[in-house]
């Protein structure tokens, strides 16, 4: 009996892991952006570009307003955009 040697190649990466998640809230008309990690300089800013700024308490980027061109950015980054699972009273505490 002999034994053949196989070889395993890592699987293609067909589907990318999913790093952001982006959510709107029409309560306060906000669009928020979470990210796994730090995002790259060219995320960076292109995120910023577009208006959305780091809120340290809620770890998470926020636009103050949806337009057209922030809901191009997070889609392009997060494929979706869902709705906010918390509520406005939640942020505010939160924040506080």
């Amino acid at each position: 009996m002999t034994l053949a040697a196989i070889t395993m190649t890592a699987p293609e990466a067909a589907s990318p892991v999913q790093m952001y998640r982006a959510t709107y809230s029409p309560d306060d008309n906000k669009l928020r952006l979470y990210a796994a990690s730090r995002l790259d300089p060219e995320t960076y800013k292109k995120v910023h570009d577009a208006g959305f700024r780091w809120a340290p308490r809620q770890a998470l980027f926020v636009a103050p307003a949806w337009t057209p061109g922030r809901e191009d950015v997070l889609l392009s980054l997060a494929g979706e955009i869902e709705d906010e699972d918390s509520t406005l009273a939640e942020r505010q505490e939160a924040r506080a």
